[in-house]
């Protein structure tokens, strides 16, 4: 990959640009699934006990989509979606102050507007890694290119703890960042230090790894092709074991204390299964058969989530359920412009329309949809955590200068603010799982310089 381009995509982060008109709706999600780091169940791969679930890639015929910087751009909901929204089980409450955005108003001690006073300097503390969202707040962190530091994205800091040739799926823990790497054959599962450090290979030479899920003892993931399966290595090294052999496309995973989740896909025969295995092996057990094909994952304490993208720009992808123990799959919405990833947390869950350019929620038990952010880019990977939401815009290019975005909202009814802009692709479309929460940090990976990126505070 181009590591020189990579640098000056790092660049690009400290000099993002703040001009943003926030989409006025809330709270949504749709991307991979597991627990976050608060305990909540979340939709990415994103915690210590977390899984990943995607879309499949394909052309997108956007309804709704804005041009230019689409992340920032929304429309107001109508009276119904108002009461919908109010009859929704509030997630976790959110202090208002902790919602985002460049302020830019006259600065104290004569400073231009947009700039602050730190010290005898004028600066931005919107890009200035020295004094990154406020006074002498230094962004510290691993780079790619050790001649420049990290960069300060819109108020907050922004590294690179890794560098590969392409990472897929990712999840963290506390201390370490791991994903999948060269989605192909051969390709490998890998682990780095957050704070930065020497990258260690957990698993070398996999056939075709994808989604990824991490709890304090392994690392859980999928393989596709050729022959598919679930595996698991300890979060040390060690042993590869797998779980389920034989798998028909297994692409995301989910984990509990107990069990590994996932969906298959038979194209052939066009029928799916839902299965879980116990952590560490044992009888896989199938919970549903399906007739489509489920992309994204999640679970709680009673249910797995599912959504089916349906075809590009037909509108016929569904959000289902399935009892974690087994029965029969409950579509509880329908009519969806190819949804490609689901969140829960413990009220609800969230999922993201790629063609529907849009963010949606619902009770847990089903009732209505309720729109809550309108006018985004094709967004994809999303997950839930702390009363926050987070999402993927892909924007309208790829590589250097593309208009994708990170977005955060806060729940239930905050605006949607970019908390990262112009970050080469940030995957969302083919690879939508690459987005995940520690206690501290958001991380995602831009599969086109081949690299994690870390952004702190999430």
């Amino acid at each position: 990959m181009l590591l020189g381009s990579l640098a000056a995509a790092m660049g690009m982060i400290a000099s993002c640009s703040t001009s943003s008109s926030p989409v006025a709706h809330d709270a949504e999600a749709g991307a991979a699934d597991g627990t976050t780091s608060d305990g909540t169940a979340s939709g990415g791969d994103g915690s210590s006990s977390s899984s990943s679930s995607g879309s499949s890639s394909g052309s997108s015929s956007s309804s709704g989509s804005s041009s230019g910087n689409a992340s920032s751009s929304g429309s107001t909901p109508d009276a119904g979606d108002d009461a919908a929204r109010a009859a929704m089980p509030d997630a976790t409450p959110v202090d208002s102050s902790a919602m985002d955005g460049p302020a830019d108003s006259e600065a104290a001690g004569g400073c231009d507007a947009g700039t602050t006073l730190c010290g005898s300097q004028c600066v931005d503390t919107q890009t200035d890694p020295n004094n990154c969202g406020a006074c002498g707040t230094v962004c510290t962190g691993p780079t790619i290119d050790p001649g420049t530091g990290p960069g300060c994205s819109l108020g907050r800091c922004a590294s690179v703890p890794a560098v590969a040739y392409q990472p897929d799926f990712i999840a963290v823990d506390d201390t370490y960042v791991y994903f999948t790497e060269g989605y192909g054959s051969p390709g490998s599962v890998e682990k780095v230090p957050a704070a930065g450090g020497p990258m260690v290979t957990l698993a070398p030479a996999r056939n075709y790894p994808r989604g990824i899920a991490v709890d304090q003892n392994n690392v859980y993931w999928a393989e596709e092709q050729p022959n598919g399966a679930v595996l698991q290595v300890p979060v040390d090294g060690g042993s590869v074991v797998t779980l389920a052999p034989n798998q028909s496309m297994p692409t995301r995973v989910a984990i509990d204390s107990t069990y590994v989740y996932w969906s298959t896909w038979d194209s052939t025969n066009s029928v799916g299964t839902v299965s879980r295995v116990p952590i560490g092996g044992g009888t896989v057990t199938p919970l549903a058969s399906t007739t489509v094909y489920y992309s994204g994952i999640a679970i709680d304490d009673s249910n797995v989530y599912l959504v089916n993208p349906g075809t590009t720009g037909a509108a016929n992808g569904t959000v289902a359920s399935v009892s974690l123990t087994g029965g029969a799959v409950t579509t509880l919405a329908s009519n969806q412009a190819f949804p490609t990833t689901v969140a829960v947390d413990s009220s609800n869950m969230y999922w993201t329309t790629y063609d529907g350019n849009a963010v949606w929620a619902m009770p847990k038990t089903g009732t209505t949809p309720v729109l809550l952010a309108s006018g985004q880019y094709e967004p994809g990977s999303i997950v839930v955590d702390g009363g926050n939401l987070y999402w993927v815009n892909t924007g309208p290019t790829s590589g250097v200068g593309s208009d994708g975005s990170i977005m955060k909202m806060a729940l239930p009814s905050g605006t949607p603010v970019a908390i990262a802009t112009e970050q080469s692709y940030p995957i969302g479309v083919s690879e939508p799982n690459a987005l995940a929460v520690s206690k501290t940090s958001l991380f995602w990976a831009d599969q086109y310089h081949g690299a994690i990126v870390e952004l702190t505070p999430k």
